[in-house]
């Protein structure tokens, strides 16, 4: 017996050791896209400069005028009121400070106004020195909030390089609509050293992409037509703002279906960066879509089925949860009506009265008359003979 219970108690741990190891094991095959490396986010940032436009001196002011010759003579038209830069002009008003950054991270807040063009307002994130008499932008990436044909907002991040002279070309990176962007809001891009672009909108990435073109900056520059302002920048050397993984909207818990069903689990997870892709390590049996539902794609067994569900953001941090999915057996129950007969059987009894009881004096005096009576026979017979 004891034997018997060594032997049970050495397989089972054998079995739980081989499902710690499962859990732990990492898809061989995933397609990431975007950077994976989380280190570059590990080093604390440091402010490189920072304005909540207590004044402007720090800043060059000028206006452009397109009409004018040369146009970027016109001195800028902005106010303080409020403590925040007000583009008040009626034309083209520019507002630019020394920023060597072009890996990092900027956030500011901006009021946006009803656009009226096609260029309503821009900001210049990382911009190289300009020429005021053929470049009045400079080359460098910015953010344009407009409203194009479409009548949406919209936001996007462009790249403006010089061809030759006087002529430069704009190249959108990517592009964020939406129906309505008026009022304040905060941006924070990011730009790191993979030469990634991720721009945030109130917290929530609207803008991706890659690119690599412009590698020295040397301003930071506001833009815009009358109404827009901008508040609240901040300037940072590295990226900081997103360095944990997404979190699970709600708990991974353990699942149990019967058999024959098909097995529908609906899992979700936030992030400040945005959803990448959520994966799954038992492929065989169990797919998962981009949404996070996960599905069965055969036919399961009864028994117990171990996976391991993960999501990553667009950063690259991952998280992981184990969890089982338990398939009963059908238990069949055969339920029976009895049906009872019911057979009435009727006895007839006759009644008849019992005698009386005999005497038993009259008794004994018979039987003593009849001894009586034979003796007084057996004497008259004697006699005669």
């Amino acid at each position: 017996m004891n034997r018997l219970y060594g032997r049970t108690m050495i397989a089972s741990i054998a079995i739980l050791l081989l499902f710690v190891m499962s859990i732990g094991q990492t898809p061989d095959a995933v397609d990431y896209t975007g950077p994976m490396d989380i280190a570059r986010i590990s080093v604390p940032s440091a402010v490189v400069w920072s304005e909540d436009f207590g004044n402007i001196s720090e800043w060059h002011i000028y206006g452009l005028n397109h009409t004018a010759d040369p146009d970027y003579l016109l001195p800028g038209n902005f106010s303080l009121t409020g403590g925040v830069l007000r583009a008040i002009g009626p034309e083209w008003n520019s507002a630019e400070r020394n920023s060597s950054v072009i890996h990092g991270s900027w956030s500011f807040d901006v009021d946006i106004q009803d656009p009226i063009d096609e260029y309503h307002f821009l900001i210049g994130i990382a911009v190289g020195q300009y020429d005021p008499i053929l470049d009045t932008l400079g080359e460098g990436y910015y953010l344009i909030f407009n409203t194009p044909d479409t009548g949406q907002d919209r936001i996007r991040i462009s790249r403006r390089t010089r061809l030759t002279g006087h002529v430069y070309n704009w190249l959108d990176l990517d592009n964020y609509f939406a129906d309505d962007l008026i009022g304040w809001r905060n941006i924070i891009v990011t730009h790191d050293e993979y030469e990634w672009f991720y721009v945030y909108l109130d917290g929530d990435l609207i803008l991706r992409s890659k690119d690599s073109a412009i590698d020295t900056s040397n301003l930071f520059t506001f833009h815009s037509h009358a109404g827009p302002a901008i508040d609240n920048v901040s300037v940072h050397d590295n990226i900081t703002y997103d360095d944990v993984a997404p979190e699970w909207s709600q708990p991974i818990l353990s699942q149990e279906i019967s058999l024959g069903e098909s097995f529908y689990y609906d899992i979700n997870a936030t992030d400040h960066s945005g959803i990448d892709q959520y994966w799954i390590d038992d492929t065989q049996n169990f797919t998962i879509d981009d949404q996070g539902v996960i599905t069965n794609i055969r036919d399961l067994v009864v028994g117990t089925y171990n996976m391991r569900v993960s999501v990553n953001d667009t950063l690259g941090h991952i998280r992981a949860e184990a969890f089982t999915l338990t398939v009963l057996g059908v238990t069949t129950t055969t339920t029976t009506t009895a049906t009872t007969t019911t057979t009435t059987t009727t006895t007839t009894t006759e009644t008849t009265t019992p005698p009386p009881p005999i005497d038993m004096t009259v008794v004994l005096l018979v039987a003593g008359s009849a001894v009586v009576t034979i003796i007084v026979i057996a004497l008259i017979v004697k006699s005669r003979s």
